[in-house]
């Protein structure tokens, strides 16, 4: 297992072309043209619908944007990765999920956006069309009722600790990857990590960092089962 002991510290990010220059290698052009109009569907649609409160620019870029560009840090140089069936769980106004669907379509291909909010499954669904989206269905529903078939899960501040495992190990193909961010990073003593190890989960790396003053943390794991 990697364990990253250096913390990240990362600014607040107040210009799109700074997140750009931060990560070239997730935003070119053609995405950054994609990634500005879901800005401004979703600045719009939040004014009668209250999808989030981190809506000013800043807020957006540092907190929803860059937090969900770090999740795809974890997958570069992995092996396999390319090409499955990805699910993001509690996908909310799309961060994660619709996110890196734009900005590495080469990893989340055969999208599975899964939200239980209708108002938010709502506007992610029209979001998809408006933006021509291809490639992605929207869930309007909880993920305890989806089958084995995912080769790639991501949730973020979905649940914490087991109840997550629980949940996301009988979706996962045998030797797909999960990515879970929260802000809780478990000490190396924690029993999470025996019942982990049981479960067939293998630890492939942890890393935590601060957006602003907000601390952050990332596991990536693989199912061995």
């Amino acid at each position: 297992m990697e364990n990253s002991n250096l913390k990240r510290h990362l600014p607040i990010f107040r210009a799109w072309e700074e997140v750009q220059e931060h990560f070239p290698q997730f935003i070119d052009e053609s995405r950054l043209a994609k990634l500005q109009q879901f800005y401004e569907l979703l600045v719009e649609t939040n004014k009668n619908l209250n999808l989030t409160r981190l809506i000013e620019l800043p807020d957006f870029l540092t907190f929803h944007l860059v937090d969900s560009l770090l999740l795809l840090e974890g997958l570069e140089g992995v092996e396999g990765k390319k090409g499955g069936r990805y699910l993001d769980i509690g996908s909310g106004c799309g961060v994660p999920g619709l996110l890196l669907a734009i900005c590495a379509p080469d990893i989340c291909r055969r999208n599975l956006l899964c939200e239980s909010v209708g108002k938010k499954a709502r506007f992610l669904s029209e979001t998809c069309q408006k933006l021509t989206l291809k490639d992605i269905q929207v869930l309007n529903g909880r993920a305890e009722g989806l089958k084995k078939s995912f080769d790639l899960i991501t949730a973020r501040a979905v649940l914490k600790g087991s109840p997550i495992f629980d949940l996301t190990a009988p979706l996962l193909n045998k030797g797909g990857h999960f990515l879970w961010q929260g802000s809780l990073l478990p000490t190396p003593d924690d029993p999470i990590w025996l019942k982990l190890k049981r479960g067939g989960w293998t630890c492939l790396s942890q890393s935590s960092f601060t957006l602003g003053e907000k601390e952050r943390f990332i596991g990536y794991w693989r199912m061995n089962h």
